[in-house]
């Protein structure tokens, strides 16, 4: 796998939470609302909008240490970045710290200023493994089925995902 699919993965994963977070806004306007609907849709979006972060950053970390376009990512190992023991894993704080060396002023990745406590939870909790939950919300993902917290993570995943489209080649 190149870098470029990582870029080319946020795209995607970009484009279907807008259509989550479009049809997640619907069932919030209607009466009654259907909460079994709107905290489906509510967790499916915490969890796609997460991929869309941790993609833009993956993508932005090559980009930005360097990185051959032609070299497989698995065969990283520059500026202490190695893929097993750094990228593969699903750590925003990892991913955050490396990013941050290279660009700064990133919304939620680096300036938090004016984001809520909650959104600011849900990325430093943000992990694969959310797609599991459901009915026990465990305190790590607290905050992961309240739709107005999620549609302002979502909104943020979107501006990081097109800051990096647009500034990071």
């Amino acid at each position: 796998m190149k870098y470029i699919e990582f870029l080319n993965a946020a795209r995607k994963h970009n484009h279907t939470s807008e259509v989550l977070k479009g049809a997640l806004q619907e069932h919030l306007t209607k009466t009654p609302v259907c909460n079994g609907s709107v905290k489906r849709l509510t967790l499916n979006l915490y969890y796609i909008s997460g991929y869309v972060i941790e993609c833009s950053l993956k993508y932005g970390i090559y980009a930005l240490v360097g990185y051959d376009r032609n070299e497989d990512v698995k065969k990283i190992n520059q500026n202490g970045i190695d893929y097993n023991g750094k990228i593969k894993h699903h750590r925003f704080n990892v991913y955050a710290d490396f990013f941050n060396m290279y660009h700064s002023g990133v919304a939620l990745v680096d300036s938090r200023n004016g984001i809520p406590q909650e959104v600011i939870n849900l990325y430093n909790n943000w992990d694969a493994g959310v797609r599991y939950v459901y009915s026990d919300i465990p305190q790590k993902f607290k905050s992961c089925d309240q739709s107005r917290y999620v549609i302002n993570f979502s909104d943020y995943a979107e501006q990081i995902f097109k800051h990096i489209e647009s500034q990071i080649r």
